[in-house]
């Protein structure tokens, strides 16, 4: 049996009401805030660790820590024993965080950049400890480095010699 022209006409009034409907609710949903990112609501986030080179405590270098979601940062300094903290009031607030997130801490040292970075804890657990170990490679300023770039040059004008001769 063949559909009326009333019936199709009906039948194409409920398909496109359905369609503008789902486009109105889905529009809709994109504006409702999300809420607080992290698991449990008022669970704050403290980073800390140790910064060192060569196994030496680094003291009063700038330290810091990006969340990598949220851009929000935290800046702080060494203490005698190379220790850094966002303990209170530098904590993350429970909207700056959410388990996973990456955690990135950043020092500088005169000029010397090192850094290392972790993931956020899974709730129930607020804290993070990150350390950041300087490595030791010779700088042209050094006296190390300077044996090295004198090294370097020597056998570099050696093998020149060595081959201008033959």
């Amino acid at each position: 049996m063949k559909p009326t022209t009333n019936q199709s006409r009906i039948k194409a009034r409920i398909l496109c009401f359905a369609l503008v409907s789902s486009l109105a609710m889905s529009f809709a949903l994109m504006l409702v805030p999300t809420g607080a990112r992290a698991t449990e609501p008022g669970l704050t986030l403290s980073v800390s660790g140790y910064v060192t080179e060569g196994g030496a405590p680094v003291v009063g270098a700038t330290v810091t820590i990006t969340e990598a979601v949220t851009h929000v940062t935290r800046v702080t300094t060494t203490d005698s024993t190379g220790l850094y903290t966002t303990f209170n009031p530098g904590d993350f607030a429970d909207t700056e965080w959410t388990r996973g997130d990456l955690i990135t801490v950043e020092v500088n040292n005169g000029g010397r950049i090192a850094s290392s970075s972790a993931n956020a804890p899974t709730p129930p657990l607020s804290s993070l400890s990150i350390d950041v170990t300087y490595t030791a490679i010779p700088e042209f300023g050094s006296v190390a480095g300077a044996l090295v770039a004198a090294l370097v040059v020597a056998v570099i004008a050696a093998v020149f010699v060595g081959t201008k001769r033959h």
